[in-house]
């Protein structure tokens, strides 16, 4: 299955810097979008760069880090939607804004909208998912499916799946990821996930993509201490976020 998040090296400047690029899923399996239709892939001067979740039909949400680095320009960003490859397929939409969290620092609120020009058609392969009422602490043990596009072998850039990956993961409760060389920082905003079979995890690319549990969002990629390392993933946490949500789906 793909990695689905982005992992870092120690060093929080170096983790930010490589976030756009280094997220994939990891020891995972192919998939259909018919399976996860709210999938989308986020573009970048219509280059892939991350994964996005439609929320509403012309609403999206990604990863803050994902637009961090790039042009504050909304015209250089579009979706793509239906479509189970991440370079053709389904359809394209052009974006009008891209709004990231403004508290948004390295790895904390790491959740950024996304406002498309118009409605995606949808369909059995367009579909929004709504977001959990449960999150956090409350889903420890609880098992997530991770999907996206990114690396599928470690450390291993040019090893980006073309075509939608997804891997089970199981939540990890945050004392225990805390334990974690590095992750003593983690917040109430985030969610840490592992795999469970042999090196699944989320990866390079993977960023931004939808943590699922029983068909409602929980959680989008942010980052981690490389890939299938052993290591707990770190998701934003995404039911901290309803008024943020509310005010820029709008």
């Amino acid at each position: 299955m793909i990695t689905v998040f982005i992992l870092f090296c120690s060093v929080p400047l170096v983790l930010d810097a490589a976030r756009v690029t280094e997220n994939r899923i990891v020891g995972g399996f192919p998939t259909l979008i018919h399976a996860h239709p709210y999938q989308l892939t986020f573009l970048f001067q219509k280059n892939f760069i991350c994964g996005a979740v439609l929320i509403t039909k012309d609403a999206a949400l990604t990863a803050a880090h994902c637009v961090r680095l790039t042009s504050p320009d909304p015209a250089d960003f579009s979706v793509r939607a239906g479509s189970s490859f991440s370079w053709f397929g389904g359809i394209e939409m052009d974006v009008d804004k891209v709004i990231p969290h403004p508290k948004f620092a390295t790895f904390d609120y790491d959740i950024a909208v996304i406002k498309l020009v118009e409605a995606l058609p949808l369909s059995s392969r367009i579909q929004p998912i709504s977001i959990s009422k449960v999150g956090g602490e409350s889903l420890a043990g609880k098992m997530v499916k991770v999907s996206g596009w990114g690396v599928t072998i470690p450390f291993i850039p040019q090893s980006t799946s073309l075509i939608l990956q997804e891997t089970t993961l199981s939540i990890v409760k945050k004392s225990v990821c805390k334990q974690t060389t590095g992750y003593e920082f983690l917040t109430d905003r985030m969610i840490c996930a592992k795999g469970v079979g042999p090196f699944s995890d989320s990866c390079q690319g993977d960023s931004g993509g939808p943590l699922v549990w029983k068909d409602s969002l929980v959680g989008l990629v942010s980052f981690g201490r490389g890939c299938s390392t052993g290591a707990p993933g770190v998701y934003t946490d995404v039911t901290k976020f309803p008024d943020f949500i509310k005010e820029n789906i709008k």
